[in-house]
């Protein structure tokens, strides 16, 4: 009787349907497996991304740090006034350089005078005064 139920299972594992019904839950089960390894490299992915957007963070906090505590101390309060404002303290001299050359500007002609060109428009280049 054993023998008889042997040959009857396998007679229903080995038939065409059964084998093709397999192949088909074997193929979906494949596919599922290669689109969760995809979501995964994604994510790893994404992850080293946020990795390192979170150094550049920690670099960018640090130097905004540093920036304020020089900003509190009276040297940086000082060095940022001069910066912004034409300002000496008490007993210092300021020094202003003014560069004279004047640069020959594209708009005028070589050996135009440019005082008598700017006085009056293009059109009006035969008018002298």
């Amino acid at each position: 009787m054993a023998l008889g139920r042997n040959t009857f299972v396998k007679n229903i594992l080995f038939t065409k349907v059964t084998l093709v019904i397999l192949l088909i839950i074997c193929a979906y089960l494949a596919s599922s497996v290669y689109e969760r390894y995809m979501v995964e490299r994604e994510m790893s992915d994404r992850l080293d991304a946020a990795y390192q957007e979170q150094s550049e963070l920690t670099e960018r906090r640090d130097t905004l740090l540093e920036k304020v505590d020089y900003l509190q101390g009276e040297r940086g309060v000082e060095s940022e006034i001069r910066r912004h404002f034409d300002v000496a303290r008490e007993g210092e001299q300021v020094v202003i350089i003014v560069d004279d050359a004047r640069e020959p500007d594209a708009t005028f002609v070589e050996g135009t005078d440019p005082d008598v060109a700017a006085d009056h428009p293009w059109w009006q280049f035969w008018r002298t005064e």
